[in-house]
């Protein structure tokens, strides 16, 4: 919806850049919240405490995806046919180092000295630490690239892509690009619903197997929990560095092939999104 939408979008701030104006700040301060969840009084286990961490990372999941969007789609707006598929390949690899950075967080924060447990119900500070230096993180790159980037006014918009602006298409639905979306976006879908299960499943237990394997506990407030959670993003880091050699390897080989790739790539994307 953020692609269709911000292609008919044209101010002062850009196509893409008022999307990223809106979910940045909101993306943020979810992140800021969100870490904190127990410290407003809920109850450790209520349904208020339930409901509002549903709801925080609904609103996260939502202004992450249209913050992502606009960083996405300004590559396929700001580039040639030629470029596209090595430019994405860039901004994968970096999406992927990112992620590196991010679950070595908490583990470097215990490692120098930050608390590492907390009263029952809270996280430790070194996970909050790990949210507000995202948050902060989020905002800079995006300040950054709002106030760096210079989209293309439509007239040049169409003259960079040779689009012909005399003749007037009519704007296919949602469900009209879902129904001619290429064979590649449902392959990809298709195996990204798996994929999602299985994600989805390893966040939720993943901590708590290694705790209880290794450290013989189940105590979310206890050290060995806590330390448990530490380690389940050093397994996720090699994960994401997994990623990472395999964006450089797709940018290895983007160099010899052009033609439709771009097409199929952009698709792949979006299927992934």
């Amino acid at each position: 919806m953020i692609g269709k939408y911000s292609d008919q979008t044209w101010n002062r701030f850009g196509r893409r850049m008022p999307y990223l104006l809106i979910g940045a700040p909101v993306a943020a301060l979810v992140m800021i919240l969100l870490p904190n969840a127990g410290s407003f009084g809920f109850g450790f286990g209520s349904l208020a405490a339930l409901l509002f961490g549903a709801i925080a990372i609904l609103f996260m999941d939502l202004s992450s995806n249209v913050c992502m969007q606009p960083f996405k789609m300004i590559i396929g707006d700001m580039v040639n046919e030629d470029q596209k598929d090595l430019a994405w390949s860039w901004q994968q690899s970096f999406f992927n180092f990112g992620g590196v950075l991010a679950t070595l967080a908490p583990f470097i924060l215990a490692a120098i000295g930050i608390a590492n447990v907390a009263p029952k119900g809270e996280v430790p500070m070194t996970v909050k630490l790990a949210f507000y230096i995202g948050a902060a993180i989020l905002l800079i790159t995006a300040g950054y690239t709002i106030w760096s980037v210079h989209e293309y006014d439509p007239a040049t918009y169409a003259a960079y892509h040779n689009i012909d602006t005399t003749i007037q298409k009519p704007q296919p639905s949602l469900w009209q690009l879902v129904k001619t979306a290429p064979k590649s976006f449902w392959e990809i879908s298709f195996v990204q619903l798996f994929v999602w299960f299985a994600i989805q499943y390893l966040w939720t237990y993943g901590t708590g197997a290694i705790a209880f394997n290794v450290w013989h506990t189940s105590t979310p407030s206890s050290a060995g929990y806590q330390a448990a959670g530490n380690w389940f993003g050093i397994l996720t880091c090699v994960e994401s560095l997994a990623a990472m050699a395999w964006g450089l390897l797709v940018l290895s080989r983007t160099n010899h092939h052009h033609g439709n790739c771009g097409t199929e790539l952009a698709w792949a994307l979006v299927a992934l999104a």
